[in-house]
């Protein structure tokens, strides 16, 4: 048996798979765990923010869990944490066998688990419990749907209602990631297109609503009247210190906060580099799996969609969270082209052969020897780049603390 083939035929790549996906479960549970205890006002209060100061944006999840807290009496800390424990175990399951509905390589597999896309959480423990998993389910929603030709239309006016209206009252980030959705219609090849184009593009406009009226009717966070809630059932004052008392309201002041913490060039450096790696990585990838003739216009639709969520960018610092959106969503878009199967691109898979063993190890190496952050990197860094160690300090940080 060639020895190159046997990892794949063994079927050992999805092993592996596994494994990863399941050591990042876990380390998601137990982080959003001790988060919960520690009653983190950004991980636990942002999904507390409310309406009893009055109507604001993000403020439909805490009603939410005001309700239950209401009828269960279950502590708010440990109802958001339920609910993200929830939220994680749908988007893993649902990821693995995304994943794994296609022939993997152990090239993508590196790409899949390389630092701006799912390792961004192990990194920042501050990424743990973000709403913007209710995106990625959300999406992996509509691609089951489509994939499987599901037109019930009480199930498919339960997700355009749920994505169009209850999301971005729960985040309003959502409007800039929309493009994605609309995409789906663009790589779609089968003959449920039509009914879907409409699914979606009515889906693209209630949200376009819904975020219109959230502008037009939100008012400021009024920080008293929302904690003074959480107070009153039992809630930790920790859970008020951070997104719910921040003062920056207004876009001016947001904008001028924004601007002076990048006036230091190394911001820029760090995100830069990032985006570069991680692009230069995806095209290689794609070269390598008969991707050629479309790389040019992949990566215009790719620049294109950054440069649609650039306000984000501006509004707020969390440029790493931003860039972890992207490349999680165009993951997602690459597995469904290969489940369209495309006839250019029917090996969206790199042969295991031995001339590609130097590019595998480059893969290995810059999916796993760096890592960057959600917001904020330490800009004192002595490293040029100002990125992070990567896999391999997390395990001689672990190996140094069990022999001490």
């Amino acid at each position: 048996m060639n020895d190159v083939n046997f990892f794949y035929k063994k079927n050992y790549i999805k092993v592996i798979f596994f494994l990863l996906i399941f050591v990042l479960f876990s380390h998601y549970v137990y982080q959003a765990n001790k988060f919960s205890y520690l009653n983190n006002g950004w991980l636990i209060g942002d999904w507390l923010i409310n309406y009893e100061g009055g109507f604001v944006r993000r403020g439909f999840s805490g009603e939410f869990f005001l309700l239950l807290n209401e009828y269960l009496n279950i502590d708010l800390n440990r109802l958001v944490f339920y609910f993200q424990f929830l939220v994680a175990s749908i988007f893993f399951i649902f990821s693995f066998f995304y994943f794994t509905s296609i022939k993997m390589d152990i090239f993508l597999v590196c790409l899949i688990f390389s630092p701006t896309i799912l390792m961004f959480s192990f990194y920042d423990a501050f990424m743990i419990s973000r709403k913007e998993f209710l995106i990625y389910i959300i999406f992996l929603t509509l691609i089951f749907l489509i994939t499987n030709n599901i037109t019930n239309k009480i199930i498919v006016l339960s997700y355009v209602i749920f994505s169009a209206i209850f999301l971005p009252l729960i985040t309003e980030i959502i409007v800039f990631y929309l493009p994605y959705f609309y995409l789906l219609i663009k790589i779609n090849k089968n003959h449920n297109n039509n009914f879907f184009s409409k699914v979606i593009k009515a889906q693209l406009i209630l949200t376009t609503i819904t975020i219109f009226f959230i502008l037009i009717l939100g008012s400021q966070i009024r920080s008293e009247e929302i904690c003074k809630i959480i107070l009153e059932r039992q809630g930790d004052f920790n859970l008020c210190s951070g997104i719910i008392s921040d003062s920056r309201q207004n876009f001016s002041e947001i904008i001028s906060f924004n601007f002076n913490r990048y006036n230091n060039y190394s911001y820029y450096v760090h995100y830069l580099v990032s985006l570069l790696i991680t692009f230069s990585l995806l095209n290689i990838y794609l070269y390598l799996s008969n991707f050629k003739k479309f790389l040019l216009k992949f990566n215009f639709y790719l620049i294109f969609l950054f440069l649609f969520s650039s306000p984000l960018f501006i509004l707020g610092t969390d440029w790493g969270r931003w860039i972890n959106i992207h490349f999680i969503l165009i993951i997602f878009l690459l597995i469904f082209i290969k489940i369209n199967n495309y006839k250019s691109i029917n090996e969206f898979i790199i042969s295991p052969n031995k001339k590609n063993y130097f590019i595998f190890f480059i893969f290995l190496f810059f999916s796993f020897s760096w890592n960057t952050w959600n917001c904020c990197p330490n800009l004192q860094s002595s490293n040029i780049f100002f990125l992070g160690g990567g896999i391999y300090e997390r395990v001689d940080t672990l190996l140094i603390k069990i022999l001490n």
